[in-house]
């Protein structure tokens, strides 16, 4: 009998780093020795969410040009691909081939979405570093 598989990934919480634009933490369980559920939950750093609110640091504070929505897609990007190389390549390297091709297709895909070519144009616009 052929195992069920299923998968969750969540944006769980805003995390206070100075280190990490993001994390992953991913859980593989196992229910009636067949039912297999891989749970990924990421979190994003709090600056992010400061600067969506539009909350800017002083241009003195190195913070302020390391989170930029540019960033906020290139971390989306990038632990969306950690949580589907641990499901689908498991015994891949942390950061290597697969992670890459993985993150590259993401990384295309969110940027030919129109919410963000509307995001791009209305920071444009308004004159605020991408």
């Amino acid at each position: 009998m052929a195992s069920l598989h299923n998968s969750f990934v969540s944006f769980t919480d805003w995390e206070f780093n100075y280190n990490k634009f993001g994390s992953t933490l991913s859980r593989q369980l196992i229910y009636l020795d067949e039912i297999i559920v891989y749970q990924h939950d990421i979190k994003f750093n709090r600056h992010f969410l400061l600067s969506l609110m539009g909350y800017h640091l002083p241009p003195e504070n190195s913070l302020a040009y390391r989170f930029t929505f540019a960033q906020l897609l290139d971390t989306t990007a990038e632990e969306v691909a950690h949580c589907l190389v641990r499901e689908f390549y498991p015994d891949a390297e942390e950061h290597g081939t697969e992670f890459k091709e993985v993150k590259t297709s993401i990384l295309g895909y969110l940027e030919q979405e129109n919410i963000v070519k509307i995001i791009k144009h209305e920071l444009e616009k308004n004159g605020i570093d991408m």
